[in-house]
């Protein structure tokens, strides 16, 4: 049975029921025990820890779980939300969240323009739909050049005659 009520706090305005509700494909038992795989992205590029960022493009946080994404922000701590070098925590609002299917979405958040070059942090928290939590940590340079090279090593090393150069860019 599902009952409709007014928002007005008072639950006597019953305004519908519906009886005879048929679940289909319902599994009661359910074994997650796993929070949302947290996923981020700058320009469609996963970001990976110690990876460099554009200031001027925005991250995408993609959440991932079998139970759903937990958005409701009235629970006390069971919010999707994240901050950056350490502040203060930001909750990401339930209609600014863009589900792909009922157990995957993503959210893009900016980076502050007050970020200048440099080592900075951003930390992520989710939980999903049967109350697991799981949260993300990475470090990120930001990078302010339309182009950068990263992580540049010598291939075979030692090397007596000639030696190629593998390096990370965002330059293709």
């Amino acid at each position: 049975t599902i009952q409709a009520y007014q928002e007005d706090g008072d639950w006597n305005n019953r305004m519908q029921t519906i009886n005879n509700i048929s679940l289909i494909n319902s599994n009661q038992e359910n074994n997650d025990n796993q929070g949302p795989h947290i996923l981020l992205y700058q320009n469609n590029l996963e970001i990976k820890d110690g990876g460099a960022l554009f200031s001027n493009a925005d991250i995408t946080i993609s959440l991932i779980d079998e139970s759903g994404i937990n958005l409701i922000n009235t629970a006390v701590g069971h919010k999707t939300q994240y901050a950056f070098n350490d502040g203060t925590l930001t909750s990401i609002p339930s209609n600014e969240f863009l589900f792909t299917n009922c157990d995957t979405g993503y959210v893009t958040i900016p980076i502050p323009q007050s970020f200048s070059s440099g080592k900075h942090k951003l930390y992520v928290e989710s939980w999903d739909g049967v109350n697991n939590e799981s949260n993300r940590e990475i470090y990120f340079h930001i990078i302010e050049d339309d182009t950068y090279i990263n992580k540049v090593y010598p291939i075979p090393n030692p090397f007596s005659d000639y030696t190629n150069f593998t390096m990370i860019t965002n330059y293709l």
